[in-house]
């Protein structure tokens, strides 16, 4: 498989990223007798050159999907094309000088996909079309709007019958129809399908979302709108082309009471090792990701002039040409701003740098160049601080996505493997006489 390179949301690592290209392009909606799109209402998602190579190539299996369907969900016009329905709170830049919304990853990108109604009278079926990304991971889950509890997912080796530790990249530029229902609408027959949840009118309304995942997109270029998928409703009961459902904003997708309780009452500490994050916080719970089984994090009151050494043993993800059977498919480790719910820079597997026992350390500090000369002479992996001066409190969150089952039972944050945190001041840790130096991690 070739090099892996993610750009994904922070352009603080863009001055280390590698690169493996990726281009956008466009994917024209077919011109049917039902669509009457002209050339300029041209829609576009991600498309790959993935060059004569790959096109013969017999290691990536043909994806039977029917895109000419007839009959029941076929017509495709601007009046179901609900292209309005991704909404300004979805999170799509991607590397690390690019902060993220939503407790994210910034080398990963999210489509945020909501709706309104005011009755229940009728039912929808929404047809999700496009083109596989070239990415580590790709997913769809739908939530509750008020508890923002997961309801139902697909994640991209189902849509494209391939293994669970499989990154995307060999699949980029594969067409793919998925189908979300609503409750108490049978499934479409033999197609990808996922459902929104069953909720009743709160305060005259009903609100339903789904998240679009797209983690560390090949040469982290950002994800435009015009790159989401398409979504085209249908009237559940006929299957004919239905007016798109108003879209809503919600700041609850940014900023939680959970979030800032969550940090209250914490105090700097010198020495300390992650714990596992609270229930609500895990893949069930507040719009988490349900390929991650849970995550760890900690919290410290930093001061500027503090330097917070992280160590942990590197699980093996997806991608590498010498690993057989990966740990993971993928993992990152990131610095947030909990109570505000916003990530400030993550290092992704792949910008780690383990030692020759397989273990990361990660230092994170205010940009300093001696600091910085000195973390890169040995071999450590810097990741700014870019606090506000207001944010005294910093939280450090880690994730292992799709961990196979022997490392999720035995290992996975255990021991070596789960980080460990060092705090001291800067000037210790570049005094080379002490004898605890680097703060003694």
């Amino acid at each position: 498989m070739k090099n892996l390179s993610i750009i994904i949301v922070s352009s603080l690592f863009l001055v280390y990223c590698g690169r493996s290209p990726a281009q956008f392009g466009k994917f024209e909606v077919e011109n049917r007798e039902q669509t009457e799109l002209s050339e300029d209402q041209t829609i576009e998602v991600p498309k790959t050159d993935l060059g004569d190579e790959h096109e013969e190539s017999q290691d990536i299996p043909q994806i039977e999907i029917d895109l000419s369907r007839t009959g029941r969900y076929s017509v495709e016009t601007h009046v179901n094309l609900c292209d309005n329905n991704w909404i300004d709170a979805s999170q799509l830049q991607i590397g690390p000088e690019k902060p993220t919304d939503l407790s994210g990853d910034t080398f990963a990108a999210y489509g945020l996909f909501t709706m309104e109604r005011k009755n229940l009278n009728s039912k929808y079926v929404f047809k999700i079309r496009g083109k596989m990304p070239e990415a580590r991971f790709v997913s769809f889950e739908t939530y509750h709007k008020y508890t923002q509890n997961k309801v139902d997912q697909i994640y991209d080796y189902e849509i494209m019958n391939a293994d669970r530790m499989e990154s995307m990249e060999n699949y980029a530029g594969i067409p793919y129809e998925v189908f979300i229902t609503d409750d108490g609408v049978d499934p479409v027959p033999g197609a990808h399908n996922i459902k929104f949840p069953k909720a009743g009118l709160l305060l005259g309304k009903q609100n339903m979302s789904m998240f679009y995942r797209v983690y560390a997109p090949t040469d982290g270029e950002d994800i435009q709108r015009k790159d989401l998928p398409r979504v085209y409703a249908y009237d559940a009961e006929t299957g004919e082309a239905a007016e798109c459902p108003e879209p809503y904003q919600s700041e609850s997708f940014i900023l939680n009471q959970k979030h800032v309780d969550l940090v209250k009452g914490s105090q700097h500490k010198t020495d300390y090792p992650f714990v596992r994050a609270p229930s609500w916080f895990d893949r069930f719970g507040f719009g988490g990701n349900s390929a991650v089984p849970w995550y760890v994090l900690e919290f410290n009151k930093l001061f500027d002039d503090s330097v917070s050494i992280i160590k942990f043993k590197a699980p093996s993800y997806s991608g590498q040409s010498y690993v057989d059977s990966p740990q993971v498919r993928y993992w990152s480790l990131c610095a947030q701003d909990i109570a505000n719910n916003i990530t400030m820079g993550c290092v992704p597997d792949q910008f780690a740098k383990p030692d020759t026992d397989g273990f990361v350390t990660i230092v994170y500090s205010k940009a300093n160049d001696a600091l910085q000369r000195k973390v890169s002479d040995l071999g450590y992996k810097f990741l700014p601080d870019i606090r506000n001066e207001d944010q005294n409190t910093i939280g450090f969150n880690y994730r292992n996505l799709f961990p196979n089952n022997g490392f999720e039972s035995d290992m996975m944050y255990q021991r070596d493997y789960l980080p460990k945190v060092r705090t001291c001041s800067v000037s210790e840790f570049l005094n080379d006489s002490l004898s605890q130096q680097r703060c003694g991690i």
